[in-house]
């Protein structure tokens, strides 16, 4: 039997035994938030333009490119909320240098 408090919660509940985090809602957008990481990375990959060239422009463009592709095939809804390209800078930066394209 629920209490009369859990009656009145507008929220979901977990299932027993699992406990959700604290989360809040800062009111901004996810393509926002994802903009924010895109920026943050931008010395990084300026970082690694300068010291390895037209081989890390290439191995970002594939990437990312890549990941765009596979964001459009699995999840049209979200494909232009520039998760792709974090997906696929970050990985690119994980990459040698030397790894084949």
């Amino acid at each position: 039997m629920k209490t009369p408090l859990e009656a009145e919660s507008p929220r979901p509940t977990s299932p027993p035994g699992v406990a959700s985090g604290p989360l809040l809602h800062s009111g901004k957008s996810l393509r926002g938030l994802m903009l924010q990481v895109l920026l943050a990375l931008l010395p990084v990959c300026g970082a690694a333009l300068w010291r390895y060239g037209p081989r890390a422009a290439a191995s970002l463009a594939l990437a990312v490119a890549v990941a765009w592709v596979a964001d459009l095939l699995c999840d049209r809804r979200h494909a232009f909320d520039l998760s792709a390209p974090v997906t696929g800078i970050i990985t690119a930066l994980l990459l040698p240098a030397t790894a084949p394209l």
